[in-house]
């Protein structure tokens, strides 16, 4: 059986994956934003006068110069059979946006280093979520004994599950198994917000040409700002595309809990559970607070987490002796 104590372990287990995960996707964002200030420098060195960089020297037609840069960063991108056809679709849209003029030039250049970001995070996402069930498939087969025949039962009905309990605003029904159908949700999800960044950063650049950008313009345009406090996106190319990571974070832990929850729910229902508890995550928020202060449900009225964005909340079958060790 599994304890209260062994989900708060595991809900801390997981947190430090989740710390390990955001360790990666910051390394990601670090060499994008290298990549950005390059080819915005480089651009910048190659046509700007006394006076800076205008919108009017964007306009020119595009020279041999700006085929170049191109071409290396196409090679920089390191496409192969891993990248998504939505990866390879947008390039090509790029490609085309890209002969118009200088600044169309400039812009597709940066929209390279964001969808090689996205492909990057999308990988990481799969990749850590893929990890997580198959973790949670051998915690629920050694926590409860499952021999080989349970075990294909559970991710038989684990893959079949769909979420018909009660919901929260930011819920929909879906399966809990990342793939294929809920991989196709959140990685949707993903470019759109990678759309809508791209389109972002394309006119922090042009609005900053507009009025002439020089070198300071320019830098203060790439700079980032850990403060809250000074944190703008709509004014830092670099704070716009981090607010994109922040998203991307929690993908990654919504759809962890989401699927981790629907492996356990499976193994409870399979062997008779009939009362579940939550077991909130350390620090726990107010509102998860109210939800444990409802212990316990029965299995079919539960909540099922993730809560909210970023909850690590999850549920444990209720036994009388573990009440008082819930948060």
């Amino acid at each position: 059986m599994l304890t209260a104590n062994q989900q708060r372990h595991r809900i801390a287990q997981l947190i430090n994956q989740d710390n390990q995960t955001d360790r990666q996707t910051d390394k990601y964002y670090d060499e994008a934003m290298s990549y950005i200030r390059e080819h915005l420098m480089a651009f910048y060195q190659q046509y700007a006068d006394e006076n800076g960089l205008s919108i009017q020297q964007t306009q020119q037609q595009v020279s041999t110069w700006d085929l170049q840069e191109w071409q290396s960063a196409i090679n920089e991108m390191q496409v192969d059979s891993s990248w998504p056809q939505e990866a390879t679709d947008r390039m090509k849209v790029y490609g085309t946006i890209a002969g118009l003029d200088r600044g169309h030039m400039l812009t597709a250049i940066l929209a390279l280093g964001l969808i090689r970001l996205t492909v990057r995070n999308r990988k990481a996402t799969s990749k850590r979520i893929d990890e997580d069930a198959t973790q949670e498939m051998t915690r629920m087969k050694n926590a409860f004994n499952l021999d080989e025949i349970q075990r294909n039962r559970l991710v038989q009905k684990a893959q079949d599950l769909k979420k018909t309990t009660t919901y929260y605003p930011h819920q929909t029904p879906r399966s809990v198994i990342t793939k294929p159908e809920t991989t196709q949700i959140w990685s949707k999800k993903i470019w759109i917000d990678t759309d809508t960044m791209t389109n972002d950063v394309e006119n922090l650049v042009y609005k900053h040409l507009q009025n002439g950008m020089n070198l300071q313009d320019l830098r203060n345009l790439l700079m980032g700002h850990v403060n809250p406090n000074q944190f703008k996106p709509n004014a830092s190319v670099a704070d716009r595309v981090k607010q994109a990571q922040y998203q991307t974070m929690r993908i990654v832990r919504s759809e962890s809990s989401r699927m981790i929850n629907g492996i356990n729910m499976a193994t409870y229902k399979m062997h008779g559970i009939t009362q579940v508890e939550v077991v909130g995550e350390p620090g726990i928020c107010q509102y998860c607070q109210g939800i444990v202060d409802a212990n316990p449900y029965k299995i079919d009225d539960a909540p099922q987490p993730p809560f909210h964005p970023n909850c690590r909340c999850e549920l444990v079958p209720y036994l009388d002796e573990q009440k008082s060790l819930a948060y």
